[in-house]
């Protein structure tokens, strides 16, 4: 990748017209976590504004930590449910992050029984020069 070129996940968020988690990151304070293009972590984006209206505003931004993990997880070797620790911190846990679980069922992977992880959704194709130390995971809400 050419130095004048940083490749960040916000970057990759803004190309797959996610503009709702993007905007809610910079909303909240939490855009670094975003922007960090050397931070081996996977961030689950949601990808339609139904699962923005699913909270209030200041729960959203609140929460939106939660959707970020600090370690990289690949989908096609995750098996039955784990539990991840996310940068969403509680006073209440001791500073300690909330639990987020990732489960398969069938061919689908669920974040708490609840949203959907769309593995082949929204795939930009990057050169491998270009390769990033993160995963980004789109989601939808289950139906």
């Amino acid at each position: 990748m050419p130095a004048s070129v940083t490749f960040t996940p916000v970057k990759y968020l803004y190309g797959l017209h996610d503009y709702v988690f993007a905007e809610t990151l910079e909303a909240s304070g939490s855009a670094h976590l975003a922007n960090d293009s050397s931070a081996h972590q996977t961030i689950f984006a949601p990808v339609d504004k139904a699962y923005a209206n699913s909270l209030g505003m200041s729960d959203l931004l609140k929460q939106v930590r939660y959707n970020f993990v600090d370690r990289q997880i690949e989908l096609p070797s995750a098996e039955g449910d784990t539990l991840f620790e996310t940068m969403y911190t509680l006073a209440s846990l001791d500073g300690e992050g909330q639990m987020l679980k990732l489960s398969k069922r069938g061919e689908k992977y669920l974040l708490n029984n609840e949203v959907e992880v769309l593995p082949k959704k929204g795939t930009i194709p990057l050169p491998p020069s270009w390769a990033a130390p993160f995963s980004l995971c789109p989601l939808t809400r289950n139906s």
